[in-house]
């Protein structure tokens, strides 16, 4: 009996360690990104073309985003992304479109690829965004500098 419980325990163990290298992986991937150009416009991306909000308008970020795990696929969506003014303002992602503006629900990065996509936010007119953050890791989101526009 003690040689049974001590046989599971070693698994358990064993099992443990190996799991913590693969949800490490999973949950808190290697990724890139970089601003490639940003636009404002008043409608969301087709299908729905919503228009902003009075005093809003909708910023376009298009980012190159890079998965550089060499085995897990990485998926992104666009609450995963904020902007902010460096500052009070804050604003979540509220879409994702793809290189035609059409929108998207979420785009799926293979390993060692890159693929380019257009974040849409919502954004108070003439705010002046300074940062786009992914925070889809565990670790401190990464940050870029926006460019002015």
């Amino acid at each position: 009996m003690k040689m049974w419980m001590f046989g599971m325990t070693a698994v358990l163990i064993i099992g443990a360690a190996v799991m913590a290298g693969c949800i490490d992986e999973v949950v808190d991937p290697d990724l890139d990104f970089a601003v490639m150009d940003v636009m404002t416009n008043s409608t969301s991306p087709n299908p729905e073309s919503v228009r902003a909000d009075d005093g809003y308008e909708f910023l376009y970020v298009k980012v190159r985003i890079g998965n550089e795990n060499r085995d897990t696929d990485l998926t992104v969506g666009p609450k995963t992304f904020s902007v902010d003014d460096n500052g009070t303002t804050e604003v979540r992602g509220k879409f994702l479109a793809n290189m035609d503006l059409r929108k998207v629900d979420s785009i799926r990065i293979d390993p060692d690829s890159e693929k380019m996509v257009w974040v849409i936010f919502e954004v108070p007119r003439d705010s002046g965004m300074l940062y786009i953050r992914y925070r889809g890791t565990l670790d401190e989101p990464l940050e870029r500098k926006l460019p002015d526009y």
